[in-house]
């Protein structure tokens, strides 16, 4: 590794960050952050100027096909230790009240967010980040027990909208001011105010938003007349009947679909589970918009990786044929193929969109570290004296990691167990979907009377729980009894 010279301008240094990505190379990854910190650029500046842009080239390079997952998914990585590596070196003290940052269920890109985070802790915030996917009831959940002038939520996938606005609900049922950003709510923040609710296009118009009280509470009505319809209730039931006759009606026009292996067919169902998402909730905020951007998008994403524009067309007429009965459904579908038709023609004269709505693809990727190596990552428990269960946890944890200790803390509620101690003495890495982990297990256990508690963090995983406040919140601390020795379950 050569650590790059860096200047004083963020400017200059993102082409050399850049490679430093395309290389897997963390270290000088950091030293470029680092160096551009010893040189005076202030800390919100590295943040907003070098990582956020950075990190939209990474997926502008994996919607072109230019990188696969893997890479995508190890510069995050990368990019993520960055972010820590900042925050570690600016080191600011809060001086003002809590605001509690999250991730919309099901979103699971959650570097964006972290950036807002680290935004608003150094303009002075005490700063929870709950990190990736936080279901709507635990965070409810959480706010209960936790004072917080402010939630802050992202969502960077508008079918996602439905999701968040019951989110926002279940908020202001807490008497907490709500703030969203995100690409999800549209790139003005249209579909934000269909919600009514208030909306930051970057991070320091979010900082500006939390600081003004007054802004935030004064919130337009939402705009949801056109719900009246049931149209997106009655879709959102028939969407495994839609899915399972779009399948079918893709076997019979495309014979060869009969040899898709597992994986393959997985990724098709998925992609006919996702147009049925988008379209429902561009039924929620009634724009047609939303779903046209999307198969605009679709139809990039699948041509660029060999699949022909008609096929996408071909199964909104389906859907359009299935749903003729739902007029602004029909009517959306019918948007939808004239600009796959007009998308075929461009793509005949050699032309692109050069349009990309959303920037990561909706699909889950094996687990992979800063080089594109395969991650291992282990968890292992035993009960300890006096009830409690010890979680040993080794390896990186991340968001190809996570879930396996989302399905063990699930598995060991369901057996009744509801004091965890969770040992991370060989934990390496921590990403904010590990947080997220954390937190996710700690609502699940305290409905239920019990308690999650974190001991034997060290280094980097020790510093990413102070920065978010969780070390204070999950009650971590070095004097806590040393776990007891896990076997294997």
């Amino acid at each position: 590794m050569t650590v790059p010279t860096v200047d004083a301008d963020p400017g200059h240094a993102f082409s050399r960050y850049l490679q430093c990505l395309a290389d897997a190379d963390e270290s000088a990854a950091v030293a470029t952050a680092r160096g551009l910190l010893e040189a005076g650029v202030p800390a919100e500046r590295v943040l907003l100027e070098l990582v956020a842009p950075a990190q939209a080239e990474v997926g502008e390079r994996w919607a072109r096909n230019e990188w696969s997952v893997a890479e995508e998914h190890a510069a995050t990585h990368i990019s993520e230790r960055v972010v820590a590596a900042v925050a570690a070196y600016a080191d600011p003290r809060p001086t003002r009240g809590r605001i509690v940052l999250a991730c919309m269920d099901g979103e699971w890109h959650a570097l964006p967010a972290r950036l807002v985070a680290e935004v608003l802790r150094l303009r002075g915030w005490q700063v929870v980040f709950l990190g990736a996917s936080v279901p709507a009831a635990h965070l409810v959940s959480y706010l209960h027990r936790y004072d917080a002038e402010a939630v802050a939520l992202a969502c960077a996938l508008p079918m996602r909208l439905p999701h968040a606005h019951r989110m926002v609900e279940a908020c202001r049922r807490s008497d907490v001011p709500v703030l969203v950003g995100g690409r999800g709510f549209g790139d003005d923040g249209r579909w934000a105010r269909v919600l009514g609710v208030p909306w930051a296009p970057d991070a320091p118009a979010a900082a500006d938003l939390v600081a003004d009280e007054r802004a935030l509470r004064e919130t337009p009505p939402a705009r949801l007349d056109h719900l009246a319809d049931d149209e997106y209730v009655s879709l959102v039931k028939r969407r495994g009947e839609l899915i399972d006759s779009a399948l079918a009606d893709l076997r019979e026009r495309v014979p060869s679909t009969a040899g898709y292996t597992a994986a393959q067919l997985d990724s098709t169902i998925s992609d006919l589970g996702y147009i049925v998402d988008f379209l429902a909730a561009a039924l929620y905020v009634d724009d047609a918009m939303l779903f046209t951007g999307f198969v605009e998008w679709l139809v990039e994403i699948l041509v660029s990786r060999g699949v022909p524009a008609g096929a996408v067309g071909s199964t909104l007429a389906h859907y359009g044929q299935q749903l003729r009965d739902f007029p602004r459904a029909a009517a959306f579908l019918d948007r939808g193929r004239a600009l796959v038709a007009g998308c075929r023609r461009r793509a005949a004269d050699g032309c692109s969109t050069g349009r990309h709505i959303y920037l990561h693809h909706c699909k889950d990727s094996p687990a992979v570290g800063a080089r594109g190596a395969v991650v291992t990552f282990t968890v292992t428990y035993a009960q300890r004296d006096g009830g409690a269960t010890c979680l040993r946890l080794a390896g990186e944890l991340d968001l190809g990691t996570a879930g396996e200790l989302n399905s063990t803390i699930d598995r060991l509620v369901a057996e009744g167990r509801r004091e965890l101690l969770l040992d991370l003495t060989d934990l390496t890495f921590c990403d904010s979907t590990g947080l997220a982990a954390f937190v996710r297990g700690d609502n699940l256990v305290a409905a239920d009377g019990g308690w999650l508690r974190l001991t034997g963090a060290t280094g980097p995983v020790a510093r990413v729980l102070q920065v978010t406040g969780l070390a204070e919140v999950l009650r971590h601390g070095r004097d806590t009894a040393d776990p007891a020795a896990p076997a294997a379950p």
